[in-house]
């Protein structure tokens, strides 16, 4: 049974639009929170539709300043970042939960793997939980509008809606009503992760010389692959460098 809960938001252009911040909680069964963050970058460089664009204009707070985020400069970099700290978490032992995680949420975690592939395909929340569905094993209304919390306001912060997420699934689970059955399958974890060989990295796209590795940074190279580069070992975590569909630059 899992203690620690990473609760998420993402705010994206649409419903099916690319997301462009992303905030969370990782908060314990006590309530204790231990970590939270937003990470954003400039709604205008994420992919999605005019219509959608106003929307957010009109209804989302401007995220990528230092004041209200960790900024980032493209939504690549956004979900590079998120995943390095759910990495983390999940190592210590944290399950993923987001509110109606369809569609926004899971197309964001999606694109994440989509991002760095193969490397990324087993590493994804398994299973990942939904506030929604402990709503309806309660009785409730799913999709009810819940009143908000001082620091749950404004809504559409990414880091807010997670705050208000996390402060529900702990009511929920701690509701008389909920069954020992409902409790375990509600908070039961991934298998044990087994920790990669290899820090892969991927370029942002073929012209540019940036590269994301897998454990949440970026590095640029004028010229040529890691390998080609002698970069035999990650400068962040000092894993074996790997970057798919290079040839030769699995090292080691």
């Amino acid at each position: 049974m899992a203690d620690l809960f990473m609760v998420f938001d993402v705010e994206s252009i649409g419903l099916h639009g690319e997301g462009f911040a992303v905030g969370y909680v990782v908060i314990d069964r006590g309530g204790t929170v231990l970590e939270e963050r937003t990470y954003a970058c400039d709604p205008d460089t994420a992919a999605g539709l005019p219509k959608d664009r106003r929307w957010v204009d009109a209804n989302v707070p401007r995220l990528a300043h230092p004041e209200a985020s960790h900024p980032t400069s493209t939504p690549t970099s956004v979900r590079a970042e998120f995943w390095y700290r759910w990495l983390y978490w999940k190592e210590i032992g944290a399950v993923l939960v987001a509110d109606c995680c369809w569609p926004v949420e899971a197309r964001f975690l999606a694109a994440c793997v989509e991002d760095c592939r193969p490397q990324r395909d087993w590493e994804g929340p398994y299973p990942l939980h939904d506030l929604a569905s402990v709503m309806l094993a309660l009785g409730r209304d799913p999709t009810a509008t819940h009143a908000r919390l001082p620091n749950e306001l404004p809504a559409h912060h990414p880091l807010h809606d997670a705050r208000q997420s996390a402060r529900l699934l702990l009511e929920a689970l701690s509701t008389r009503g909920v069954t020992a059955t409902v409790k375990e399958s509600l908070t039961a974890g991934a298998p044990e992760p087994q920790a990669s060989e290899h820090c892969t990295w991927m370029q942002d796209g073929e012209a540019d010389g940036t590269w994301f590795t897998d454990c949440g940074h970026a590095f640029n190279l004028e010229a040529g692959a890691p390998a080609e580069n002698k970069m035999k070992f990650c400068c962040y975590c000092g894993k074996p460098t790997r970057a798919p569909g290079v040839e030769g630059t699995k090292n080691g």
